[in-house]
């Protein structure tokens, strides 16, 4: 897809389908309306701007059932979820900033290469942030999940439940408040 497009009603990316976008390309969803990828949607190219931009009533970016989403120098601009539920998102460059968080659930993968993150990142799936500039930024990684966290700068928050794997490597932490946690019985260590 090239140009813009606003949302009239959900949009869904299906098993076995694959939407491009390309450069300059921009998918509005509005009025509450979300966009489920069962499939792959990919956004390749260094200029591609607010990629997928969500309105003041926007719906939510859905990753599910196997889909796939890679971007690379896009944006996922205003969307009030970024939800990744047995799928995968790889990201490399541009900047992830909704109104809201980033979810993967169990089963998924999200992998974030040099992205600005202005959004809360809640994992209970595999995380992997590497190069990644935080702003007011939180990170919560949960029981039963992994993450691993290299190279990124300040983050405001990360808690790190007991129970999950959590490898930290060559961070700049300065400022970050570090929160050890046994999330299943509701205590800060």
């Amino acid at each position: 897809l090239g140009g813009g497009y606003q949302s009239k009603g959900d949009v869904y990316v299906a098993e076995g389908a694959e939407m491009s976008l390309e450069e300059g390309a921009c998918v509005r969803m509005q009025n509450g309306h979300s966009l489920y990828v069962d499939g792959v949607l990919v956004a390749e190219n260094e200029t591609v701007a607010d990629s997928i931009v969500g309105g003041a009533e926007s719906g939510a970016l859905s990753i599910r059932q196997g889909g796939s989403l890679s971007l690379k120098n896009a944006n996922l601009v205003g969307l009030n979820n970024v939800l990744v539920s047995n799928g995968s998102m790889e990201m490399t460059g541009g900047t992830l900033d909704t109104r809201s968080h980033l979810w993967t659930q169990s089963g998924a993968t999200a992998t974030l290469n040099g992205v600005t993150v202005k959004d809360t990142i809640n994992s209970y799936g595999a995380l992997s942030l590497t190069n990644c500039e935080f702003d007011l930024t939180r990170v919560n990684v949960y029981s039963g999940s992994s993450a691993v966290i290299s190279g990124c700068d300040t983050i405001s928050q990360l808690t790190i439940s007991l129970n999950s794997d959590c490898t930290i490597t060559g961070n700049d932490f300065t400022n970050t408040a570090i929160v050890l946690t046994d999330l299943a019985e509701g205590k800060t260590i």
